[in-house]
């Protein structure tokens, strides 16, 4: 019976009441403001403003990511060990466009770049290449400094037809950061 006890006083999630506490409202907020985001960027095609391929010195292609981890950084919930994936993540196309003319590239039909550079050719946080309309956090669960938050991202009004997807947050000096999201 005490086990029990501690193990349910160590795991909080939303209760079937939906009344939360403050740190599920935080968590709730910064998954949603990271959605909102990123769904906005994609309906009115901005994404492909903030990753994108452009011309470099030497006549090659670069992948430009600054405006997109300076986006990232102003959402202030998103942490270092996420924004360390997304360079990491990306790094391979980077690379690879490195030795792409920028001719070749500029001027490319349909997806030729896509198993190098597959995130310039879909949204890949709503997983397909349709922008999404909503997000709904469905339900935290936080063990000590580590949350994660079951997300659903939706079309239109219809929750049913939404994607599940797991957002994992840290606590660290009292907030939480967005650490990883998987499907």
């Amino acid at each position: 019976m005490k086990l029990l006890i501690i193990l349910l006083g160590l795991t909080l999630t939303f209760d079937c009441y939906g009344q939360r506490t403050s740190d599920e409202k935080e968590i709730s907020k910064a998954v949603t403001s990271f959605y909102v985001w990123y769904i906005g960027t994609t309906k009115n095609r901005k994404y492909s403003q903030y990753v994108k391929g452009v011309k470099d010195e030497q006549g090659k292609t670069k992948l430009e990511t600054t405006e997109y981890f300076k986006r990232l950084d102003s959402l202030g919930v998103i942490g270092q060990e996420f924004i360390d994936s997304e360079k990491k993540r990306m790094q391979p196309c980077s690379d690879f466009l490195k030795t792409v003319p920028w001719t070749e590239f500029s001027t490319a039909d349909d997806f030729p770049y896509e198993d190098q550079c597959d995130f310039l050719y879909y949204y890949y946080w709503t997983y397909g290449q349709e922008p999404h309309d909503n997000v709904e956090v469905l339900k935290v669960t936080i063990e000590k400094q580590k949350a994660t938050a079951e997300t659903n991202i939706y079309f239109g009004d219809t929750k049913s037809n939404g994607d599940k997807v797991i957002v994992r947050l840290t606590k660290q000096k009292g907030k939480w950061w967005i650490t990883k999201i998987e499907q």
